[in-house]
């Protein structure tokens, strides 16, 4: 059976295997392989979106809109944007043009042009540095997100489009550079199931603290306290896998002793769900086991 004599159906799972660069070579080849690609839901690994700022312009900028290995760059100052698109990193030259169109209304285009039904699906989403709102019409869906440096009033707006709605994140890493009075209320955040990592004051209270289905944990808030945080170091020994790490800054009384957060005495918890090790805990055991107390912040 050759390829123009197989059904769509095949052809669609076919489609279905190759990555963003395979489909967009196929898309080209033929008006019936440019319908089988695309009627075949594609979900990349990654999709990274960065701006960068011009050293040497002001107010000039380079949005960089990655999808796998195809990535589409959109430099430019005022009206007048410049758009490169290339593969791995390299720019195709060929593929390049100037438009007399401002930057941040081409990326908003892009991003609805990449959507099905208003929404982008990727199992991770990085956003580093956007200075400009998301599309209204628009919404994501990833297992995994990372946000960076999100100026101004627009981390907020981002996460809310970000946010599951009927699904938990798996992974989330959260470090914008602004009040995140907003970021605090957003629920989905806390409801992580396996690694949450928080550089700003998050404000959880102990009672949330202990909710956190995350293992894999960084956070800081001024709210915990000794013994909440306590409660979290037992979970985590009981729960936790090998591979997590548990990261809590908070504000602690004057002479605290760290070793004061373990379990008393010498303690036997099981290290995983799927294995019979048994760990010791004793003091000496406690620099290996969380990065807790030296972090403290002291009242």
């Amino acid at each position: 059976m050759t390829w123009q004599n197989m059904p769509v159906r095949l052809k669609q799972k076919v489609v279905d295997l190759l990555d963003y660069e395979s489909r967009c070579n196929l898309r080209i080849s033929s008006k019936d392989d440019w319908e089988v690609v695309d009627s075949t839901k594609f979900v990349p690994e990654k999709l990274k979106i960065s701006e960068i700022p011009s050293d040497m312009s002001e107010g000039k900028s380079t949005i960089r809109l990655e999808i796998d290995s195809f990535t589409i760059w959109l430099t430019g100052k005022e009206d007048l944007t410049k758009i490169d698109r290339g593969w791995n990193g390299e720019i195709s030259e060929e593929f390049s043009e100037i438009r007399q169109e401002n930057r941040y209304e081409i990326f908003q285009k892009l991003l609805l042009k990449f959507s099905s039904r208003g929404v982008i699906e990727a199992d991770t989403v990085e956003l580093n540095g956007i200075t400009c709102m998301p599309p209204k019409d628009l919404n994501f869906k990833c297992s995994s997100l990372k946000m960076y440096a999100i100026l101004d009033d627009y981390s907020a707006d981002w996460l809310r489009k970000l946010a599951p709605k009927f699904e938990k994140f798996k992974k989330v890493a959260i470090d914008c550079w602004r009040d995140d009075t907003e970021i605090k209320t957003i629920q989905s955040v806390l409801e992580t199931s396996k690694s949450l990592k928080l550089e700003y004051d998050s404000g959880i209270t102990d009672e949330q603290l202990l909710k956190i289905e995350a293992m894999d944990l960084h956070l800081l808030s001024l709210n915990i306290t000794v013994d909440g945080a306590k409660k979290r170091v037992k979970h985590f020994l009981t729960h936790g896998k090998m591979t997590d790490i548990l990261d809590i800054t908070f504000s602690i009384p004057e002479y605290f002793q760290p070793i004061a957060i373990l379990p008393k005495k010498t303690s036997k918890l099981k290290n995983s769900p799927d294995t019979k090790t048994e760990v010791i805990i004793t003091e000496s055991f406690l620099d290996d086991l969380i990065e807790i107390g030296s972090h403290g912040i002291s009242n």
